[in-house]
């Protein structure tokens, strides 16, 4: 992408960047990835989206910048794939 945008404008790759756009308001919001370990814990971000680890509390972290295998039925979930806990 960055290499084509380069291309396309005549310039370096460094000289090339990205913007994404993050939506707020309860469950779906996607605004909380953006935001590190430490405002999840502050804000309660995991209560707030309802994202709960497999013991069923809420999370205090950005589970989705560092995922874990104990993560496994969250991140199956957000990708719409039938996933049992057990």
């Amino acid at each position: 992408m960055f290499g084509a945008a380069a291309a396309a404008y005549k310039t370096e790759t460094g000289h090339v960047g990205a913007v994404g756009t993050v939506y707020s308001a309860g469950s779906q919001a996607s605004i909380p990835l953006a935001f590190n370990d430490a405002i999840w814990a502050k804000y309660r971000l995991g209560e707030y989206t309802g994202r709960t680890d497999a013991n069923g509390k809420a999370y205090t972290r950005n589970v989705f910048n560092q995922p874990t295998t104990g993560d496994l039925h969250l991140l199956m979930q957000e990708a719409g794939i039938k996933y049992n806990r057990q």
